[in-house]
């Protein structure tokens, strides 16, 4: 999670005083470059508010904020988030074999490891693959014995399971069909790591131990 960025020639640049900004150049430019803040102004292209206490801003906030709960709530998301992922990427993807979906879920809010679904809830699933608007989902699979409250009935099961998602109107399904491609590893990512290795007097303290 990250804050609004004031980048040059953006209309909070260009326009600053109407969007109530004081902006000036991004604090780690002033570790890098000499020079005094209107000079860099003239050169950079990143900026940070004077008045929002934003300087070196982080992609996860850790201070807290008395007057804004709903921002400190979606801090707490993103954190616990980003834990779980750097410990071990939850999984949840889904097998079919052409008669029930195998759903394997190791996400935090699972409520079951293993899903077997089948009939008209594998149906759904594998409609709302594709995230359609809720009323087409509904009208593909009506008929043939199969109402829509059968079809809402199943879609709420597969909702209270944390399997499809409704958000904008849509309904998406959240499973992976099988095969999926493994998340690489920080060590396989193309832009690189920084690896910082441990002071060499924790080293030697460490080897004598």
């Amino acid at each position: 999670m990250a804050m609004l960025r004031f980048d040059r020639y953006s209309p909070y640049f260009d326009d600053a005083a109407a969007h109530g900004l004081d902006l000036r150049p991004s604090e780690l430019y002033s570790y890098v470059y000499p020079g005094t803040e209107e000079e860099l102004r003239e050169q950079v292209y990143f900026f940070e508010d004077r008045t929002l206490g934003d300087r070196g801003r982080g992609v996860v906030q850790t201070k807290k904020h008395a007057d804004r709960p709903g921002l400190d709530a979606i801090g707490a998301q993103v954190r616990d988030w980003f834990n779980i992922w750097s410990i071990e990427a939850p999984t949840l993807e889904m097998a079919d074999d052409g008669g029930v979906l195998t759903v394997r879920d190791t996400r935090p809010v699972a409520t079951r490891s293993e899903h077997r679904v089948a009939g008209l809830e594998r149906a759904v699933l594998l409609e709302a693959h594709d995230a359609p608007p809720r009323h087409r989902l509904v009208e593909a699979l009506c008929g043939d014995g199969t109402s829509e409250t059968d079809v809402e009935d199943a879609l709420a099961r597969l909702v209270a399971d944390h399997l499809v998602l409704e958000i904008d109107g849509r309904l998406l399904a959240l499973p992976m069909l099988t095969p999926v491609t493994p998340v690489a590893s920080v060590f396989d990512f193309p832009g690189g790591f920084v690896y910082k290795p441990a002071p060499r007097a924790a080293a030697v303290k460490t080897e004598a131990a």
